[in-house]
């Protein structure tokens, strides 16, 4: 009989990635795989969005769970209620919901349907999310899939059993602070579906794409994809580029502040508005599905990574050094681990303007070096195999089961 795992999602995305998302695309991956090899029962928690829904009617393997009514303007009510609620468990020590929210109607499954399942898996920011199936079922049948720094907080302990981290930076942080054993924790490196990042296109759709972005054949195209927020540094990169001198290097940035969503902050504003002060280097997509960001990769010569903190694991670094693209990115999180000298340049965050500047120059000019560290990165791609990483998710979530017995 296959182990039963009720994965709760943040709430923030639907699943499948119909509005974009890093985890939400993981997600999708790992029920697409399941399709095909149905190696357990799987559970997703998440939001209600009717476009999502219509595409789960491909799934016959995974289960979708679609919590919210259609008429909630959630963004709104998940602001207010976040806020309310990190003051409580702050000062007070536990936990609130209010009905009708994302995290009142988990919790509602779970007390009503979670003797169903043999572990549950968070794959959300909050890590109270499953206080209601640790005390109801106990903590080791809770595990938290790790894909950020953690915070330190002794709560934690008595919440999650398991622990599953994206990268070894992150799940050496866990462990530094946890009490659970090692035993008890595992990392699952990310996959992608490399088929997609690979495929090419035609010397006439890379010149008229790049015409369309006013991009001439003869520059030397840098691509950054993500949101754009703060710790992006996307900043950063658009100084770097500049510092460069060089009106034949061009930035192709991609993503926007909340992926499909166009909600708006001040960090894009500023952002574009200098994209708009150097239309000529800077070009600006907005978002971009991901089914359809290999293209853009393909017309660039060099991927950009430029966070300015501690980076779990970008899937965008996957992605690009997927699509065959030497890499610069901060050596910094989980990156080091995704990268190698071979396909990437490394800068560090304490100088990261003017590294980024020499290594952005030392490829323009280099145009032997690009060559090498493309077939370089083809060959690290090996390793992001989405059907390895659903083997290892598989894996550890039945040895996590089997643990309980």
């Amino acid at each position: 009989m296959k182990n039963k795992i009720c994965i709760i999602t943040s709430g923030a995305l639907p699943v499948p990635d119909v509005k974009g998302g890093a985890i939400e695309r993981l997600m999708t991956m790992l029920a697409e795989e399941n399709e095909k090899y149905g190696l357990l029962d799987i559970t997703v928690i998440g939001v209600y969005d009717k476009q999502a829904i219509a595409v789960q009617q491909k799934f016959s393997k995974t289960k979708f769970v679609n919590l919210l009514p259609k008429e909630c303007k959630y963004n709104i009510v998940r602001s207010w209620e976040g806020k309310i609620r990190w003051h409580v468990r702050e000062h007070f020590g536990y936990d609130i919901h209010f009905r009708n929210t994302y995290p009142s109607l988990v919790d509602s499954f779970i007390k009503k349907e979670g003797h169903k399942f043999d572990l549950f898996v968070s794959e959300g920011y909050d890590y109270e999310a499953l206080v209601t199936a640790s005390k109801l079922y106990g903590k080791d049948k809770v595990c938290w899939h790790l894909h950020m720094n953690p915070p330190f907080n002794p709560r934690i302990d008595k919440i999650y059993g398991k622990c599953v981290a994206v990268s070894e930076y992150i799940i050496n942080k866990y462990r530094q602070q946890t009490t659970n054993s090692k035993e008890k924790t595992a990392v699952i490196f990310n996959g992608i579906d490399t088929a997609i990042f690979q495929q090419e296109v035609s010397k006439e759709e890379h010149h008229q794409l790049r015409k369309s972005l006013g991009i001439n054949d003869d520059d030397f195209v840098l691509v950054f994809c993500g949101r754009l927020v703060k710790v992006k540094g996307v900043k950063e990169l658009i100084e770097a580029v500049l510092k460069c001198q060089n009106n034949k290097i061009k930035l192709l940035i991609i993503g926007s502040s909340n992926f499909g969503n166009g909600d708006e902050g001040s960090y894009p504003v500023e952002v574009k508005k200098l994209v708009h002060d150097h239309s000529d280097q800077i070009k600006f997509t907005g978002y971009i599905d991901n089914k359809d960001i290999y293209k853009y990769h393909k017309i660039a010569d060099v991927g950009v990574i430029p966070s300015t903190y501690n980076d779990p694991c970008p899937l965008s670094m996957f992605e690009m050094i997927t699509s065959g693209l030497p890499t610069i990115a901060t050596a910094a999180g989980g990156m080091t681990e995704i990268g190698n000298a071979d396909c990437t340049i490394f800068v560090h965050l304490d100088n990261i303007v003017n590294e980024l500047s020499s290594a952005i120059s030392t490829l323009a000019n280099n145009p032997q070096k690009c060559i090498n560290m493309h077939a370089s990165a083809l060959k690290r791609s090996d390793v992001f195999a989405k059907d390895r990483f659903y083997n290892d998710f598989c894996k550890t979530i039945n040895v996590f089961i089997n643990e309980n017995l």
